[in-house]
């Protein structure tokens, strides 16, 4: 459990939509003190509630709408935002364009936000994550541009990883992780795996990498979300010993 009086920090690497869903569900269920902080190097906004203006053509979601909700608990959820978003009666089982999809969690992320509990907070930070180091009981995560972030736990939601990536550069030559395949090796709890074999306790990653497959149905990453983010909440505690100073790797 969080120190009273700190807040846990969680951050999250990539503002997809898996990253966004992740930032909705930790905003939503965070009682105890939280700070997030959700990186995307595109840049990543809070949408709005009201009316949607955007183009209604492919690509669609691999989905249908009943299925596409952002909480299992409330399969209609996103059915129903949609309807009232565009003023078109989709049927359930409708394919819906994907960036009708991408403004819902941006307007479910200014909600999940706006709603959250007190103390409870998130920032979006415009940067590239290209380094982490971990220890004790925190992550350092370095930024492109010079800044470092200060975290218990980060998740990685950026999807496939090249090799060329410098954060996946700077995880293997740490020995943070290990491949499976083209993919990172990954725990059956969301943990990532290092070169040792171990599942790590302050590095989590989402998406495509979990699962060592080509596709991802929407179903299936809500599910790994809502399972993340309870492990997340559940067992980081609030960052009592300053993780270490990130120290680039020098390579010849």
């Amino acid at each position: 459990m969080a120190t009273a009086g700190r807040p846990r920090a969680i951050g999250i690497v990539g503002g997809g939509r898996s990253g966004m869903l992740a930032a909705i569900h930790l905003l939503r269920a965070a009682r105890a003190p939280l700070r997030l902080v959700l990186v995307e190097r595109a840049g990543l906004s809070a949408g709005q509630a009201g009316v949607y203006r955007g183009p209604l053509v492919a690509p669609l979601l691999d989905s249908p709408a009943i299925q596409a909700s952002g909480f299992g608990a409330d399969p209609e959820h996103f059915l129903r935002w949609a309807r009232r978003a565009t003023g078109s009666e989709w049927a359930a089982d409708s394919y819906l364009p994907q960036a009708l999809y991408d403004a819902y969690l941006r307007a479910m992320l200014a909600w999940a936000r706006a709603e959250s509990a007190p103390q409870v907070r998130i920032r979006l930070v415009h940067d590239e994550a290209v380094g982490l180091a971990v220890g004790g009981r925190g992550v350092r995560v370095h930024l492109r541009s010079g800044e470092s972030l200060r975290i218990g736990a980060v998740v990685l939601a950026i999807g496939h990883l090249e090799t060329t990536h410098p954060l996946l550069r700077d995880l293997m030559a740490r020995g943070l992780v290990r491949l499976r395949g083209l993919d990172l090796d990954v725990h059956a709890d969301g943990a990532l795996v290092n070169c040792d074999g171990v599942p790590s306790s302050r590095l989590f990653c989402l998406g495509l990498p979990c699962t060592h497959r080509e596709v991802l149905s929407t179903p299936a990453l809500r599910t790994q979300v809502e399972r993340l983010a309870s492990r997340l909440l559940d067992t980081v505690d609030a960052t009592q010993v300053p993780p270490p100073p990130y120290t680039p790797i020098t390579r010849s």
